[in-house]
């Protein structure tokens, strides 16, 4: 696998059905360990609502492997399970090469966080895009206070104010990676915008990230990974 592929990498497994209408089951895990005489790859027992999911023995996935900032892809199959080290663990086949790969769609982690926002004009947008900064004034007078409801590395659901779909948006978003503070600042385009179901005073708004850096993708990917991990160490302990 061409050193491709370490333990402690991090992967995405995308459930494979051939109902085109079903949606899609995504899971985040970790690598355990590399088999290099089979080629076969262990991971982590995916964790769910705090529950853990057994996947079964001869199931198909996409599996997305997240490696020093590029991202590679391979059909694998379930071909083992077992226990090591207080830890439950899947063994996967490579069923096709690793090949590297642009995503559009990303695994969408809940969590609620702060975020701030603010909509923007056509001028605003024309500004943002030539120079990757909007004047200090302006957002002051303007930003918004929100909250997340999922975000990944392409964009985010958050509770703000209504949009029209195809507006465009500036997104203050803070987290820790590690000991250090990252702060994205980027803009978005909404995607769709809605009432819950259970309020008139609030929308809930999907929007995709426009032009975001691959180095704050990166970033941001490797957030949610590493707080996934933290859930679920923390659901084995309970």
């Amino acid at each position: 696998m061409e050193n491709i592929l370490i333990p402690g990498g991090k992967l995405e497994l995308n459930e494979i059905t051939a109902n085109k209408e079903k949606n899609t089951i995504s899971y985040l895990s970790q690598i355990y360990d590399i088999d290099e005489d089979t080629g076969r790859v262990s991971v982590a027992m995916p964790y769910s609502e705090g529950r853990m999911v057994v996947l079964s023995i001869g199931t198909h996935y996409n599996a997305y492997f997240y490696c020093k900032a590029k991202m590679y892809h391979s059909k694998v199959k379930v071909v083992k399970r077992y226990k090591a080290d207080n830890l439950f663990v899947l063994v996967l086949e490579l069923e096709t090469s690793l090949r590297k790969v642009q995503r559009r769609q990303f695994f969408r982690y809940d969590m609620i966080m702060p975020v701030k926002y603010m909509p923007l004009d056509e001028a605003l947008t024309v500004v943002f895009d030539r120079t990757g900064e909007i004047p200090e004034e302006i957002i002051n007078r303007n930003i918004m206070d929100g909250q997340t409801i999922d975000i990944s590395g392409g964009g985010m659901k958050f509770v703000g104010c209504g949009f029209k779909k195809g507006d465009r948006v500036y997104i203050e978003f803070d987290y820790m990676l590690g000991a250090a503070k990252q702060s994205l600042k980027v803009t978005a385009q909404i995607i769709d915008s809605v009432h819950p179901h259970d309020r008139k005073d609030i929308f809930h708004n999907r929007a995709s990230f426009v032009n975001i850096k691959n180095d704050d993708r990166e970033a941001l990917i490797r957030f949610i990974f590493e707080e996934e991990r933290k859930r679920m160490q923390l659901e084995r302990r309970m």
